[in-house]
This record gives C-alpha cells, sequence and structure tokens, in this order.
C-alpha cells in the first residue's frame, strides 16, 4: 500500500467516523460507498469524503459523475488525486484552501482603514 492510499484510509475513517475493526476489512480495490461496500458508506458519507478530500488536497470533484467515478475505491481515488495534482497550476499543487493567508490579513486591514 502506498503513501497516498494510506493517507485516503485514514482521512475516510475520520470524516464518517469508522472504527479501525471496519477499516480493516477494507481493500485498496473495495467500493467505497454503497451496498458492496464493506463500510456500508452512504450518500451523506459520500458528500463527507468528497469535502474532505477537496480540503486536504486541493483538488475539485466538480459534478455527481465524478464524485461516483472517483469514489470507485481508495485506489481509483488516489489515483485521481495524482492526477489532478501533476496537471495542476502550481499555485494549486500544494495543499490548503487555496487562499494565500496574507493577502485575507491585508484585505481586511485595507477594508479597516478606509473608514
Amino acid at each position: 500500500m502506498e503513501g497516498l492510499e494510506l493517507e485516503l484510509r485514514a482521512l475516510i475513517q475520520q470524516a464518517c467516523d469508522l472504527d479501525d475493526a471496519k477499516m480493516a476489512t477494507l481493500t485498496d480495490d473495495d467500493p467505497l460507498v454503497g451496498p458492496e461496500s464493506p463500510l456500508g458508506l452512504d450518500s451523506l458519507d459520500a458528500l463527507e469524503i468528497v469535502t474532505a478530500v477537496q480540503r486536504q488536497y486541493a483538488v475539485r470533484i466538480d459534478n455527481q459523475n465524478t464524485s461516483i467515478r472517483v469514489l470507485q475505491s481508495i485506489r481509483i481515488l488516489a489515483d485521481f488525486i495524482r492526477q489532478e495534482k501533476a496537471s495542476a497550476p502550481p499555485e494549486r499543487a500544494g495543499a490548503g484552501d487555496g487562499f494565500p493567508k496574507e493577502t485575507l490579513a491585508g484585505d481586511e486591514a485595507d477594508s479597516g482603514a478606509s473608514t
């Protein structure tokens, strides 16, 4: 198992509040969501995973079809993140929310100075 897959396991476990025993049953190729999933996750869990992945890895999972495709398994999700990171512009290549903190702080200071 590779590093990203291990990170995704931990992220999914935390986002969906799963115990270690349940996570131990999941392979990298098992479905993450739906009746075939050993985790028993539903569409609300899928939304939690998508939100957590977007925040952690600064990638966009922008529609339902993409969500369904990338949540087929941990391996497919990891491959999607790798592909998105490889094709992302340099400012999106790092994790985070995409907003430079110094810009936000500067904007607040500017708005206070004009009153």
